[in-house]
């Protein structure tokens, strides 16, 4: 009950801002469907909504923008997570055309395509990325672009490998840019404080190829702690996604491998990453196609089949829904 009051005060509040003139954009996005997931044990399906957002984005003053997005179809509170359900709720100060600084509940920087995509995008995870505990902390960041389309920046947050205990922090140094014009790139080097006190090691290569109107983005993460034998490729994740359009098609293959080697424990025999434990091994692949039946894109059909041998030794699924848009207002300050 509390859940559903919240959520209609922030709507309501939403709305009424639409008369501000500091309000851009505000808009609603859905993803539902209907899952069949088939393992040796049993069949499970089912109708679902993974996503409901509301997001809305403007201006404070010349310099000065804000973000909100919130998930109506999250629990609005938690002990540990005040702002469970709300994604970004950040403010954004540009002094110059190529330094910003942003401040408040954002996205943490740890790299990859797959992370960085908006997540209603995203059908089906790899190990490591589903497996953290929050993508959303409270934080600090600042950027500065090189040149057009280049930028450095570091962002000091709540660690995304703790559920909000005290002192537990990540420091963040990322690249966001391209090596070629076909060659674009998010990597990232990460330091972040786990909740048992172990402190990680991310060095996150995330790249998008091009090739005429097909696609290709490979993201490779390594992984270590301190206390660790051997600090490459033993706690570590590949994952591709390839599409391809055609017409107001889009065929898409995604394959995820994770890994880390049952080595890597200290002396009690706890795993170093919490997140992915030591003696995982996930392969994960995805094929199907999204529909895209209106010229402005607001509406998506989406269906997939995956295989992946994490539960009960090997499981299938096929899931199929709609993805939609609702504009509730947009603002053209050109």
């Amino acid at each position: 009950m509390k859940r559903t009051i919240l959520s209609a005060v922030i709507l309501a509040a939403t709305l009424f801002q639409l008369r501000s003139q500091t309000v851009d954009y505000a808009y609603a996005d859905v993803r539902t469907g209907f899952s069949t997931h088939i393992n040796p044990e049993e069949t499970l399906s089912g109708f679902h909504v993974d996503y409901l957002n509301i997001h809305v984005g403007g201006k404070l003053a010349d310099k000065l923008s804000y973000r909100l997005r919130h998930r109506l179809t999250l629990p609005s509170y938690r002990d540990y997570n005040p702002l469970n359900a709300t994604d970004m709720a950040l403010l954004e100060w540009r002094p110059t055309g190529r330094l910003r600084f942003v401040a408040g509940k954002q996205s943490v920087n740890v790299g990859g395509y797959e992370y960085d995509a908006n997540p209603i995008n995203v059908y089906f995870w790899s190990s490591f990325v589903n497996n953290l505990y929050q993508f959303f902390m409270l934080g600090a960041c600042a950027g500065w672009e090189l040149s057009e389309g280049q930028e450095i920046s570091f962002q000091f947050c709540q660690s995304p490998l703790s559920m909000g205990k005290s002192n537990c922090f990540a420091y963040n140094f990322y690249w966001r840019g391209s090596i070629a014009p076909w060659w674009h790139t998010t990597w990232c080097l990460n330091f972040m404080d786990s909740e048992y006190d172990r402190f990680m090691h991310f060095i996150t290569l995330g790249n998008h190829f091009r090739f005429g109107k097909a696609s290709l983005e490979v993201d490779l993460g390594n992984r270590n702690a301190i206390g660790q034998k051997r600090h490459f490729f033993t706690d570590w994740s590949a994952v591709t996604d390839f599409k391809y359009p055609l017409g107001k098609f889009v065929l898409g293959a995604k394959f995820t491998y994770d890994f880390n080697s049952s080595e890597n424990v200290d002396e009690y025999g706890d795993s170093f990453n919490i997140v992915l434990p030591a003696g995982t091994e996930h392969l994960m692949g995805a094929a199907g196609f999204e529909y895209y039946p209106l010229d402005d894109r607001r509406l998506r059909l989406h269906a997939f089949y995956s295989w992946s041998n994490q539960v009960y030794s090997s499981c299938n699924t096929l899931t199929m829904g709609l993805t939609w848009r609702m504009d509730f207002f947009r603002r053209d300050r050109r």
